[in-house]
Formats: structure tokens, sequence, C-alpha cells
């Protein structure tokens, strides 16, 4: 009998693992790598994740907020990535929710009245190809309260795609109430527990990436941007090279010495020099 319950056991914990490893692996990101930060949309300190083909999302870690959802993706413009030097990542696609009025954000209330809390960043970890983000909240009584995020792309039973944030607060004290500002609704989180947040999205059809030469308007500046010529030269100012209209005044001064060498070379009377003006 006791041999028996000891198998039992070890297929649970078999069976366990196996559905862990399960899950796990039914979890695809559309690229890899599916976490990096960067510049984007004109923002500095900003963690994309590419949660799935249907979903990105964007962090502004200096707030310590969700910034976008998306169905895109990211164009993955700049010094670092095509040495572009004045082009930055940007986001294309149509956007589920935004940010754009900076209405999301942390709020903290102590026996029912605001307090005047301010919140950091302290990184983030990986597990089993997900993300868990770590936030300080630091309250007027200098107490710390930790805030773990977790956040996943979802389907419900019918289709409609989603957003799922997971948190975990630790370390709230006695009267404390922490609320997350998010989509125009004041969300409660459970105080010392975890707590989750779903948010269902309007399907969207297939996005399409930009194409880069209609938004110039002129063809010249594209081609110059997608090669190197930012690298060394700007428009107004010398830095590694000279200006670009210094630049281009150079090509001119060359442009017609050589128009002059070539007119002279096919002239019918050609042009001779003595041996001793050469060598002087």
């Amino acid at each position: 009998m006791h041999q028996l319950q000891k198998l039992i056991f070890l297929v649970s914990i078999f069976y366990c693992a196996a559905c862990s490893d399960k899950k796990s692996a039914t979890i695809q990101r559309p690229i890899d790598p599916w976490a990096f930060r960067s510049v984007l949309d004109m923002k500095p300190r900003m963690l994309t994740l590419a949660l799935d083909t249907e979903c990105y999302v964007a962090y502004d870690l200096a707030n310590c907020k969700l910034y976008k959802a998306w169905k895109g993706g990211v164009l993955m413009e700049g010094a670092p990535y095509t040495n572009k030097k004045n082009v930055q990542p940007e986001s294309w696609g149509t956007a589920y929710v935004s940010d754009t009025t900076q209405q999301s954000g942390w709020v903290v209330e102590l026996n029912g009245k605001k307090d005047s809390s301010y919140i950091i960043s302290k990184g983030y970890l990986f597990r089993k190809n997900e993300i868990y983000l770590k936030y300080n909240l630091i309250l007027s009584s200098r107490d710390t309260i930790h805030v773990e995020e977790r956040p996943e792309f979802f389907r419900n039973e019918s289709g409609t795609p989603g957003l799922a944030r997971s948190f975990i607060l630790s370390g709230v004290p006695e009267g404390v109430r922490v609320f997350l500002n998010w989509a125009k609704t004041k969300f409660p989180l459970v105080s010392n527990s975890s707590s989750r947040i779903a948010n269902y999205f309007e399907t969207l059809p297939a996005q399409h990436p930009p194409q880069l030469e209609e938004g110039y308007d002129h063809r010249g500046k594209y081609f110059m941007e997608k090669s190197d010529c930012f690298t060394c030269h700007e428009i107004d100012k010398k830095t590694v090279g000279p200006s670009l209209p210094s630049t281009l005044a150079s090509i001119a001064c060359t442009s017609s010495a050589m128009s002059v060498t070539s007119a002279s070379a096919s002239s019918a009377w050609p042009v001779t020099f003595p041996i001793s003006s050469m060598s002087s």
C-alpha cells in the first residue's frame, strides 16, 4: 500500500511537470528577442514586448506604466540598428489602447485620502518565456510596497483578443489601498495578494508596415537616410565630415573640373605639356 501511494505521488509529480512544460511550450512569441529596450515614438526608456502577432505592448519604465497596446510591430530604425542618426524606433499598426494623454498611473490612498507616494522601476525578469516587471511604491511614511506585474495576451472562448495584467502586491500597510488608473478606469488592487485586470479588444484586420519611401517629399532624402550619409554628415554643421552643403559644393566643383578636363581631352587640338613643366 505504501509503495502504491509512493508510485501515485511520483506519477502526479511527472504529470504536473509535463503539464507545466506543455503550458510553457504553448507560449510562442512572434520575434526573437521578443522583449527589448529602446526609444519608441520619441519616448525614452521604453520596454517593448511582442507578446503575440496580434498584440504588442510598450511600457514606460520611467513612470512604471503601460504606454500602449497595439497590433502591428516596430520599425527598428536608428544608429544602433541601421546606422541612421536622425531617426528612432517607431511603432506601426493600429492601437487597441494608448495612453497618449498621460492619464494612466498609480494611486495610493491612506485611510481614504490620496497619499503622496511615488513609484520606481526595479527591473524585470523572465520565467518560462514570460516576463515579470518589478516596481517599488514608496509611501509618504517611507514604507515600501513591492509590486510584481505579468502581462500576457489571451483570447476568450469566442476568439476575442485581450490583454491580461496580473499583479502581486506585498508589504502593503494597514489602511493603505493601491489603485491603477488604466483605460479610463480606476482598478483597485488586492492588498498583499494577487489581482488580475483583463481588457478585451476589437478584432483588427492584418496590419502591414509602412512604405518608408512614401513618407518623404524627396526621394534623395530617403536614399540618403537609407544609406550611411548621416553617420558622418549633418545638414547644417560639420561633424565627422563637412556639412552637406559644403560636401555638395565640393562635388559640384569636382564635377565642373572633370567636365573641363573631359572637354579638353576631346578637343580637336590636343593639349600637350613640356616634360620640364610637368616635373617642376
